[in-house]
């Protein structure tokens, strides 16, 4: 999975934020990508309303939600739907707590 880029590779990484709903949520997975191969950042768009967050999932916990779901530096797709349960950390950003792919129909994602 190395060959994912590196977020500064992602042009339109501006458009989303790490201010994530807290609790569950439907996003289509956009994109994702490393950060000095520690972790991975995944984009998402929230299916209701279409607002874009982003996500950090660390290496310590192979890229998986601390409590279980998809582990995302081999599997989730862009495209891919999912359900995702979110809560904050002490510092203000998202915590993915758990996640799952809702179907195996990929949605189209924008490239801009």
């Amino acid at each position: 999975m190395d060959e994912l880029p590196s977020y500064k590779d992602i042009p339109y990484r501006s458009l989303y934020t790490f201010n994530c709903p807290e609790g569950v949520w439907r996003a289509r997975l956009d994109a994702k990508a490393w950060v000095k191969q520690q972790n991975l950042i995944l984009y998402f768009s929230e299916m209701v309303g279409g607002k874009k967050y982003c996500i950090s999932v660390f290496k310590p916990s192979s890229y998986t939600p601390d409590k279980g779901g998809v582990g995302f530096r081999r599997a989730g797709q862009p495209g891919e739907l999912f359900e995702l349960h979110t809560s904050p950390t002490r510092t203000g950003r998202t915590k993915l707590l758990s996640s799952k792919i809702l179907a195996s129909e990929r949605q189209p994602v924008a490239t801009t």
